[in-house]
């Protein structure tokens, strides 16, 4: 067996890694500072919106309807979702400075001509929604209402719509997008201190913690980068996807690790570097081979699978392939770096 020489080569492992981290966070600052823009393109489960859910009755193109949205609202934050089996869409959009300043989520009220729409709660997690009828006064909301009258007519025009038609409206506050924020990032962050604290008991080493945390960190600004540069939205699914990267990489980290605790015990006389370069090469093709069908499940998913789905499923690619990488070309490396000069000393 040809061992691989992975500590001969990490730092072209770390440039790669730097390279694609470094053009995220580039992305968000040309969004952020030269374009105006958000630096990341959040969904409005973070950023606030609104959410409207109409039944076409027939066939049609999510591009038309992506662009009468716009068209009534300037928005540059459509999302237009079709229901699965139904010629039914779910359309999402944010309009800065419309939606109340309240911690609870109200259906839009509809003009006397448009008559009452049959408004249904559409569920946001984690609040509970809370939908007001149609005499409820929403306070210092009207362009807001401006906004939904305006897209509820162009779709009406567009496609002989009646007041039936439109399901359901409401919006989601932005404060109730601030604690979704803390406690996506909350949760996050105690994922990775559990996991820290996992692998130093284990092991009994707590670099070889520190060294997993930073491959894990790796592979969440992967993805973020990814996000960043493509301008793909960051919503709920984005936060479970990334959580179960985290639990996902974290195993084929641990498999080398402990790989090299047995070897260490095997082989006394192999040096530090011939001994994480024997134990990777032993554990590279389980690596690639497990991570390989995952990847080629989930993208049939992707291809296949509904717009819910596919918002898991993406951010699941490319967490599987860059977790792949990292436990492979980071961890023991910098688990290495870490121990070389006590090994030296020893």
């Amino acid at each position: 067996m040809k061992i691989l020489r992975i500590i001969e080569n990490r730092r072209k492992f770390y440039t790669f890694s730097m390279v694609i981290i470094l053009a995220g966070f580039l992305a968000m600052f040309t969004y952020k500072f030269m374009n105006h823009q958000t630096a990341l393109n959040y969904d409005i489960d973070f950023v606030g919106g609104t959410v409207m859910n109409v039944n076409i009755e027939k066939e049609f193109n999510k591009e038309d309807i992506m662009k009468i949205v716009y068209e009534a609202t300037n928005s540059e934050s459509i999302q237009v979702q079709k229901v699965q089996g139904e010629n039914s869409v779910i359309i999402k959009y944010q309009v800065k400075d419309t939606v109340p300043q309240e911690n609870k989520v109200q259906a839009a009220p509809l003009t006397a001509e448009q008559n009452t729409v049959n408004q249904q709660p559409v569920q946001t997690e984690p609040t509970t929604t809370d939908v007001t009828t149609p005499d409820t006064e929403v306070p210092e909301a009207p362009n807001y209402q401006n906004h939904i009258e305006n897209v509820i007519k162009a779709l009406s025009d567009k496609y002989g719509l009646k007041s039936e038609n439109f399901i359901s409206t409401e919006d989601i506050s932005p404060t109730i997008s601030t604690e979704m924020q803390l406690n996506a990032i909350l949760s996050i962050l105690l994922g990775t201190l559990f996991i820290l604290i996992y692998i130093s008991i284990r092991f009994k080493n707590v670099k070889m913690g520190i060294a997993a945390i930073l491959a894990l960190l790796h592979d969440v600004l992967v993805v973020l980068a990814v996000y960043a540069i493509f301008r793909i939205p960051i919503n709920n699914a984005f936060i479970a996807a990334v959580l179960t990267i985290v639990g996902y990489s974290i195993n084929d980290t641990v498999i080398i690790f402990d790989r090299i605790r047995e070897n260490k015990k095997l082989y006394t006389k192999l040096s530090l570097t011939e001994l994480i370069n024997k134990s990777i090469t032993e554990t590279f093709a389980r690596s690639i081979y497990t991570s390989m069908t995952t990847v080629i499940v989930t993208t049939v998913l992707f291809i296949f699978g509904v717009d819910k789905l596919r918002e898991f499923t993406f951010p699941l690619i490319v967490g599987i392939i860059s977790g792949t990488y990292s436990s492979i070309g980071n961890a023991s490396p910098l688990w290495y770096d870490m121990i070389k000069n006590q090994e030296k000393k020893a």
